[in-house]
């Protein structure tokens, strides 16, 4: 039997396009160039926020 349903960590921004392929080839090039900044205090809080959303939800998964 063919199940077609995405599966449940599958979303439509999971999945590579031309866009998101341009974008990771042009980092590549800046990182290998030393020319890539990275804001630490932007990453620590997509950080922050991914882990509540991610704990968050587990609660809601577990109830």
């Amino acid at each position: 039997m063919d199940d077609s349903r995405k599966n449940e960590t599958e979303s439509r921004s999971s999945i590579p396009n031309r866009h998101t392929e341009a974008r990771l080839l042009a980092l590549r090039k800046a990182y290998l160039a030393g020319e890539l900044k990275v804001d630490s205090a932007r990453v620590a809080d997509k950080l922050l926020t991914f882990e509540s959303t991610l704990e968050n939800h587990l609660k809601d998964k577990n109830s």
